[in-house]
C-alpha cells in the first residue's frame, strides 16, 4: 500500500488469486477520506492480472503483475507510460533507485525465477539484467550505494542473499543460504556503521556489513517468510514464521552496539547473541509496522496472523496483545495520518476482500509504517 495525493493505493488479486480474466484484478485508488473506490486501473484483457507490490518516483506508478508485465503508470495523466513483458510473473516490490546518474529515478523488478531486471525509469530501456536464480520471486530489494560511488546498488535474496552493483547488474558480493530467500532485506543505517539484516526460509536471521562480511546471526526456527523490521533506540527486529514448528511472530533483541565477529564462531561480542521470543502459533506471513502504538515512549511491533488475530508486540516487555480481527491477513499494516486529523491510523488488509482503517488515537512515532518502510526502499536512517 502506498499514499499518494490524498489516495491510497493497493494493488489487488481480485476475487480469486488463482483465476483469470478477474475484473476485480489490478490497482485500486481508494479515498484516504471516505474510503471510497476514486480509480481503479485494469490489466490486460485476457489472463491473470493480479497485482502485488507498488512502487512511486517522479509522479509514476511503477508495478508487475502475474501476467509477466511490469508497468509505468503515469499519475498525472492518468495513462499507461510503458510496459515490459518479462518471462515470468512479479510477486514483490519494485526498487526504486538512482542506476544512470540522470535526474529521473529508475527501477528494477525482481522476475520470478528470471533475476533481477533494471528499467530506465524515463524510457521504460533495459539497463541491465541480472540472471539470478530468483525462484519465487518474492524478495523485494533494499536500495543503498554500497560502494560509495555515488550510483544506488541494491540487495536482494532469491537461493541466496546477493549485493548487485547499480551501474551494470554486476556482482557485489554473493552469499550462499541452505534454503530460498522470501524474506527482503533490511538496512540500517548509523552514524558510523551499515548493516544488513536478511533472513532465510529456513530459520536463518543474518546481519552483513555493506561489504558482505556475516557479522553475527542466528537460527530463529523454521520457515521465515516475513522481512526484518527495526524499532527505535531499543533496538529489536521482528518477523513472522508461516509454517514449521514456531509458527507465528517473533521478537529479535540485539544489541547493535557489541557486534564482533570472530572467524569460525557465531557471536556477537562477549557472550551475547540475538535472543528472541515467539508469539502465537498460526501461519503468518506479513512483516510488521512499528511505532510507539499506547504513547509509552517505547515502540511496539503491529503484525497481522493468517487466522485473524493482530499482534501488538511489546519486545521490551516480552509480552504481546491480541486483538480479533475480521478475517486474517497476508499484507503487512501501513500506518500514518491519511486524511491530515492529527490521528495515526492503522490500514488493514483482510483476505475477505475488505481494506479496514482504524484509527490509533494514541499511537506517535512511527519507524517503520508499511513492508518497505519510511522510504518504500528496505532501508532506514536510524538517527544515531
Amino acid at each position: 500500500m502506498l499514499y499518494h495525493n490524498g489516495n491510497i493505493l493497493i494493488g489487488s488479486n481480485g476475487n480469486d488469486r488463482n483465476s483469470d480474466n478477474d475484473d476485480a484484478d489490478g490497482v485500486y485508488f481508494i479515498d484516504a477520506n471516505t474510503g471510497s473506490v476514486t480509480h481503479q486501473i485494469k490489466g490486460l484483457s485476457i489472463g491473470d492480472n493480479d497485482v502485488n507490490g507498488l512502487a512511486i518516483a517522479n509522479d509514476i506508478l511503477y508495478y508487475g503483475s502475474d501476467r509477466n508485465y511490469v508497468y509505468a503508470y503515469d499519475l498525472k495523466l492518468k495513462q499507461e507510460k510503458w510496459k515490459y513483458q518479462l518471462p515470468n510473473n512479479l510477486e514483490s516490490v519494485p526498487g526504486i533507485a538512482n542506476l544512470n546518474g540522470d535526474s529521473i529515478m529508475d527501477v528494477v523488478f525482481n522476475c520470478e525465477r528470471s533475476g533481477i531486471y533494471a528499467f530506465d525509469g524515463a524510457t521504460g530501456d533495459t539497463l541491465w539484467h541480472s540472471e539470478l536464480y530468483t525462484h519465487g520471486g518474492n524478495s523485494s530489494p533494499a536500495i543503498y550505494d554500497l560502494n560509495k560511488d555515488g550510483i544506488d546498488d541494491l540487495v536482494c535474496g532469491g537461493y541466496a542473499q546477493w549485493a548487485l552493483n547499480g551501474k551494470d547488474g554486476s556482482e557485489l558480493w554473493y552469499q550462499k543460504k541452505s534454503s530460498g530467500v522470501h524474506g527482503s532485506p533490511l538496512i540500517m543505517e548509523f552514524k558510523d556503521s551499515v548493516r544488513i539484516h536478511t533472513v532465510a526460509s529456513y530459520g536463518d536471521y543474518d546481519i552483513f556489513d555493506l561489504e558482505g562480511n556475516r557479522i553475527g546471526g542466528v537460527g530463529a526456527g523454521y520457515g521465515l517468510f516475513a522481512s526484518p523490521v527495526p524499532s527505535g533506540k531499543s533496538l529489536y527486529s521482528c518477523v513472522s514464521t508461516s509454517w514449521g514448528s514456531r509458527s507465528g511472530v517473533s521478537s529479535f533483541s540485539i544489541d547493535f552496539n557489541d557486534w564482533v565477529y570472530e572467524e569460525g564462531k557465531k557471536r556477537m561480542g562477549p557472550g551475547e547473541t540475538i535472543q528472541y521470543k515467539g508469539f502465537g502459533k498460526s501461519k503468518a506471513c506479513a512483516s510488521a509496522v512499528s511505532l510507539d502504538v499506547d504513547a509509552d515512549g517505547n515502540v511496539e511491533f503491529l503484525i497481522p496472523d493468517e487466522n485473524g488475530t493482530l499482534f501488538i508486540i511489546h519486545p521490551e516487555k516480552e509480552e504481546a496483545e491480541e486483538i480479533t480481527m475480521p478475517s486474517g491477513a497476508e499484507a503487512t499494516l501501513f500506518v500514518g495520518d491519511f486524511d491530515g486529523d492529527g490521528i495515526i491510523s492503522a490500514l488493514y488488509s483482510g483476505l475477505d476482500g475488505y481494506l479496514y482503517c482504524y484509527d490509533l488515537p494514541k499511537a506517535k512515532s512511527i519507524v517503520w509504517n508499511s513492508f518497505r518502510g519510511p522510504n518504500n526502499n528496505g532501508t532506514i536512517n536510524m538517527g544515531f
